[in-house]
């Protein structure tokens, strides 16, 4: 819908030019050359980005806040939450539809309707030329004579005449006209015209734009008439057609308004000096380009002491994405939040249906621009992100936010919250982000709250009081602290309470002034832990945790699945009182025992526990790494849950070594123990498009289930759904991946060793040791010079070495 006001209006201001100066002038080409290219200009322009720099000052000393603090999270002010004043709503139907959704159908039947009636028009002509006899004159012109509405008019080389009332002289003058209109590709100009009527037929310039065109048209052949004949008698011939109707893609010798076209044959030429008024668009096209294009701002900021030295700086973030397809209610969200590398490319703008948004962001992309993005989305339902306050760094990055959610029409407005972000964007990189939920029919439940922490402990901050902090985000996967303005209360379930978690918790609790410690514990055999004696502020408990968890099958079914439905620990401390209290919340077991739906499993089961199956990572030789490997992208070391969403098609460069290499710890250290894998890549390395990830994982699951071949083929779809094939050449182990090519499926591709072609064959029976080799699936002339002819026959290529030149 933006796109199409912003065209508009320089349809308009284009057009202005022409009504108001142009028009007037007998430079009829140059008038039609202008208003095709204002057309083409109005239709591109918006598609354009035009980037805009900015000059600001900063003060690079550090700005202190009594209210921040060291930990790596959000910081906020010690103030309770404003008051806000309930308001009816109204619950109709007309409440629920937004204005733009309206807009947006309107333009849509108006935009079929155009097309249709667009449509009818040339279905008109194409019947009648299929319908009518016609005679071919020079220059392959089609005459055909006609009665009715198609008279004395011509549609690209097809002229139709009535010739009852003419007599042979006007036949012939018409001929020659509606073959000039030929000559000069007028039709052309009418169908570009016609199609773009379409798309803005609620712009009543665009009709106005095509009326002048085709006076323009008529104005051009009229003039290139009197040049070969007497211009009385040409003008008498214009009196006797002017009657007949107006027809979208014809150009009609009748065409009115005749009067302006007798005044143009007898009146003089316009003096050429006049020519250089046509540099008046020029500072329209200037204009334009300014406002009617998208605006990207490059900040170049300049620290206050008077220092020279300027940086251009550029900020990277991912863009934003604006989901209206989900319908969730405004309390309750179900999703497990937990920190995960795909939370790097977090930049989530969800509509909840009929009420507000819900905005998922990872620090790293929470810009300037990408807080007017959500603004200009969210307003449209009253509602905005406020800053109060903020400081930027000399690279044009947040240093310090105090953010806010407002009411634009009650003026409502939640408490302020204060970031470090620059310890937040260090935790982004690791999976931290921000929850923004803004409501506009219960505002008081908007609220933004930031996640942080690790794959072992979640921890939620919000400055809000518990009773208004939503803390819905937790289920059976869940070791989460909340953390309000009044509590911290610690929920964790039995499969994910481990040693790690407990460490995690017992720092972050201790930070906030409590004791929280795993005193002992027993483990069972896959390693999870049994029996534990935990200590939380003055008091220790001891908990049996296997029979905290529980398998459940819906009764009377006997083949039903397994389901897992535990108790969990509850850890609270009272911020203000510092007292603490333990529980078991078993509140959903207990529910779903009473339904009397639900039988509970006991005896011997092979348990697995939920949430530790190892996730398929992407990169296929990273699955035969331990754990906790070392992994290094770019330089930067990065948690080793990202190698599960690696993008493999962003590699530029790879190292790989396997757990307990020699050579990776020396030079590494211990944290190589478990592998090592690095990379270099220009592009964005993580798969942000879930269906190309899941076709990335299911292609690396067939390669780790497939039998051991030196030369492997793995057939899969694309996103698009064509059919694609993965061929891969392993090395002498039969395992490991020396060369491979994605290509369509049935692609002929041609094997060589050291030059010579061999078969897929002779590729899995040899016994030569493979040193190195090339590939390629799209074969240029450079191979064809480098291996030879026959590869014009192929559409790619596989060449083995076994000789270091």
């Amino acid at each position: 819908m933006e796109y199409l006001l912003k065209s508009s209006a320089c349809l308009i201001s284009f057009y202005g030019l022409y009504f108001f100066i142009f028009r007037k002038f007998t430079f009829h080409t140059a008038n039609r050359f202008y208003l095709i290219f204002s057309l083409v200009l109005s239709i591109l322009l918006p598609f354009l980005t035009n980037t805009k720099t900015e000059i600001e000052y900063l003060n690079t000393s550090v700005i202190s806040t009594p209210s921040l603090i060291e930990y790596p999270q959000p910081i906020f002010q010690s103030t309770s939450r404003n008051s806000v004043i309930s308001t009816d709503t109204d619950d109709s139907l007309w409440s629920k539809i937004e204005i733009i959704d309206i807009l947006e159908i309107v333009y849509l039947l108006g935009l079929i309707i155009s097309i249709l009636l667009f449509f009818k028009n040339i279905l008109f002509v194409i019947n009648t030329l299929k319908g009518e006899r016609y005679d071919i004159v020079h220059q392959n012109i089609k005459i055909y004579r006609t009665g009715g509405f198609l008279q004395n008019s011509s549609f690209f080389n097809n002229i139709f005449i009535n010739n009852k009332l003419l007599n042979p002289q006007e036949e012939s003058l018409i001929i020659t006209h509606e073959s000039l209109h030929f000559k000069k590709l007028h039709s052309l100009d009418l169908l570009f015209v016609g199609i773009a009527k379409c798309f803005f037929w609620f712009n009543p310039v665009i009709h106005f734009f095509q009326k002048s065109l085709k006076e323009i048209h008529e104005y051009e052949v009229d003039d290139l008439m009197v040049k070969e004949i007497d211009g009385k008698e040409y003008a008498l011939l214009l009196l006797k057609l002017g009657v007949s109707e107006n027809h979208t893609v014809l150009n009609q010798m009748s065409k009115k308004p005749l009067s302006k076209r007798i005044e143009f044959l007898f009146s003089g030429n316009t003096s050429q000096s006049k020519k250089y008024a046509y540099l008046a668009a020029l500072p329209l096209l200037v204009f334009s380009l300014f406002a009617f294009t998208n605006e990207e701002v490059v900040k170049v900021y300049k620290e206050i002491n008077g220092r020279k030295k300027i940086t251009k700086i550029e900020v990277k973030s991912y863009p934003l994405i604006i989901k209206k397809e989900r319908n969730y209610a405004t309390w309750g969200f179900t999703k497990a939040l937990k920190m995960a590398p795909s939370n790097l490319t977090l930049n989530n703008l969800t509509t909840v249906n009929f009420n507000g948004y819900r905005y998922e962001v990872n620090p790293i992309s929470l810009t300037e621009s990408t807080i007017a993005a959500v603004n200009a989305e969210i307003q449209k339902r009253n509602l905005a992100l406020v800053i109060s306050e903020k400081e930027l760094d000399i690279n044009g990055n947040y240093k310090k936010l105090k953010l806010a959610i407002k009411h634009l029409k009650t003026g409502q407005i939640t408490s302020a919250e204060y970031f470090d972000m620059q310890k937040c964007r260090d935790q982004g990189r690791n999976g931290a982000f921000f929850i923004m939920e803004a409501y506009d029919r219960n505002f008081e439940k908007s609220q933004i709250s930031y996640f942080f922490g690790s794959s072992s402990l979640l921890i939620n901050k919000s400055n809000l009081p518990k009773k208004q902090h939503n803390s819905f985000n937790i289920n059976s996967e869940s070791s989460i602290i909340s953390h309000s303005s009044d509590s911290i209360s610690y929920t964790v379930y039995p499969d994910k309470l481990t040693r790690k978690a407990a460490e995690e918790a017992k720092e972050y609790f201790s930070k906030n002034g409590f004791n929280f410690e795993l005193l002992d514990y027993s483990e069972n055999p896959s390693g999870g832990l049994d029996k534990v004696k935990i200590l939380f502020g003055k008091q220790t408990k001891s908990f049996d945790l296997s029979q905290m968890r529980h398998w459940v099958k819906q009764k009377g079914e006997a083949d039903t699945k397994l389901s897992r439905l535990d108790e969990c620990l509850v850890f609270e401390g009272n911020l203000n009182t510092k007292e603490t209290k333990i529980s078991i919340n078993n509140a959903w077991f207990k529910g779903v025992l009473m339904s009397n739906k639900y039988d509970i499993v006991t005896g011997s089961i092979e348990i697995q526990e939920i949430n530790q199956k190892k996730e398929i990572r992407t990169v296929y030789e990273t699955n035969f790494l331990g754990e906790n490997p070392l992994v290094i992208i770019n330089g930067e070391e990065f948690p080793a849950e990202i190698l599960t969403r690696l993008n493999t098609k962003a590699f530029g460069w790879s190292l790989i070594y396997l757990p307990n290499n020699e050579k990776a710890i020396t030079k590494y250290g211990e944290k190589a123990k478990d592998g090592y894998f690095e990379m270099r890549s220009i592009n964005d390395y993580v798969f942000t498009n879930e269906k190309e990830l899941s076709i990335a994982r299911e292609i690396v699951k067939k390669h780790l289930n497939a039998n051991k071949k030196r030369v492997l083929r793995i057939n899969y779809k694309d996103a698009e759904g064509k059919e694609f094939e993965k061929i891969i050449i392993h090395k002498e182990d039969k395992t490991s991946t020396h060369l491979s090519l994605n290509v369509p499926k049935n692609s002929k591709i041609l094997f060589m060793i050291d030059k010579n072609i061999v078969s897929e064959n002779d590729i899995e029976n040899t016994e030569l040791k493979i040193i190195g080799g090339v590939c390629t699936e799209k074969i240029g002339e450079a191979d064809i010079t480098r291996f030879g002819a026959v590869l014009k026959d192929y559409d790619g290529y596989f060449n083995l070495t076994t000789t270091r030149f």
